[in-house]
């Protein structure tokens, strides 16, 4: 599931707090577009999806580990992803642990 949202937010340029928040409502793949509600500036945008980005959330929301019974894309909380996002930042040499 993290390879798929950091794709995501690579193709995209989406905050990990965008993705974490997506519900299914937002997401049409047929027009490869994200519809943003709540941003950081409050303002709504639309979000163009390459082929790349569309693929990964068509991987994503076919995951058979993904709950049936929630309309978030993703179930990772944004800590957890935050937290992953910056081990690996690290890890990478990304960034220095005193970032």
């Amino acid at each position: 599931m993290l390879g798929w949202i950091v794709r995501i937010a690579i193709e995209t340029g989406m905050r990990s707090s965008e993705i974490a928040t997506l519900k299914l409502t937002q997401v049409d793949l047929d027009r490869r577009i994200v519809r943003l509600i709540e941003t950081k500036n409050t303002l709504p945008r639309t979000v163009p999806l390459s082929k790349t980005a569309a693929e990964n959330f068509r991987l994503a929301l076919g995951n058979p580990a993904r709950p049936d019974d929630t309309e978030l894309i993703f179930s990772a909380s944004l800590e957890g992803m935050v937290s992953v996002g910056r081990t690996t930042s690290i890890r990478c040499g990304v960034i220095s642990r005193s970032d």
